[in-house]
């Protein structure tokens, strides 16, 4: 969703991405390291955009990526996860402001006069005009490093979160 908001050329739009992850776009799909770990979707009909539907399979080329035909292509999870990223932090290398990750948790959101407060787990504010909740996988890591998902009846390795204390 923050990449679209990006490419909507609204000059006057600030986005706030909260994260407590190391790394942006990745989420549980897209973490794992594994090359066996691949989509299930063929290269060429994994573009992040509807209006640019070989925008992952340039992507892929521009990174000279061996692929014969993106038709057939099943990429590593973990580069589409990179691929994912990368939209986000390109608009921040250009220096604009438009784009700010905040490295931390949201805890609680209210609705104020007229805003939006969300309340973050270091107990500071962010107060936005408007949100968009992902709160992505339900999963809790386990001290031997495996992830629990509420729904699943195996447990991968978890993505780069730390173990809770």
């Amino acid at each position: 969703m923050a990449a679209h908001l990006l490419r909507s050329g609204n000059a006057g739009l600030e986005i706030t991405i909260i994260e407590k992850r190391a790394s942006l776009g990745r989420g549980l799909a897209y973490s794992t390291d594994l090359p066996e770990h691949v989509l299930n979707v063929r290269a060429a009909n994994m573009s992040a955009f509807a209006d640019d539907p070989d925008h992952f399979a340039r992507w892929l080329k521009a990174r000279n990526i061996p692929i014969d035909d993106p038709t057939t292509y099943f990429a590593p999870r973990r580069l589409y996860g990179e691929h994912l990223g990368e939209l986000l932090t390109e608009p921040r290398q250009k220096g604009g402001p438009r784009l700010r990750i905040v490295d931390e948790e949201c805890v609680e959101l209210f609705q104020r006069n007229g805003y939006l407060e969300l309340r973050l787990a270091n107990g500071s504010s962010i107060v936005a005009q408007q949100c968009i909740l992902a709160t992505g996988h339900d999963v809790q890591r386990t001290a031997a490093g495996r992830c629990l998902h509420p729904r699943k009846s195996s447990n991968p390795p978890c993505p780069d979160r730390p173990i809770a204390s």
